[in-house]
């Protein structure tokens, strides 16, 4: 089996209490409908049109809000659904683990 390097990006929203888990698509590709995906580092890409960059560069729009960006707090709670996605293999969850203790730790 090959290393699984990234995964559909499903989680709550990482910029408000919306406990909502949602299947990110990217809203300026005109093939954003086929979703998003984030890699153990943290990137998220959309599936359509190759765009990509780390989830705190990432702006979010849900029910609560239009497009803003996430905290560390909301970036940390987001990736920890992702860590609880059954299926993932424990390289993939102890990497993104690692990339969440490094980057998102308080200043």
């Amino acid at each position: 089996m090959s290393e699984m390097t990234e995964i559909d990006f499903i989680c709550r929203c990482p910029c408000c209490e919306n406990k909502t888990m949602y299947r990110w698509v990217h809203s300026n590709c005109s093939y954003g409908s086929q979703g998003e995906t984030i890699n153990a580092d943290a990137i998220i890409k959309c599936k359509g049109c190759n765009t990509s960059g780390v989830i705190l560069d990432w702006k979010f729009k849900c029910k609560n809000h239009d497009y803003k960006e996430c905290s560390k707090q909301g970036a940390g709670d987001a990736l920890s659904c992702i860590l609880n996605i059954k299926g993932i293999p424990k390289s993939f969850k102890k990497k993104l683990t690692l990339w969440i203790a490094e980057n998102l730790e308080d200043d």
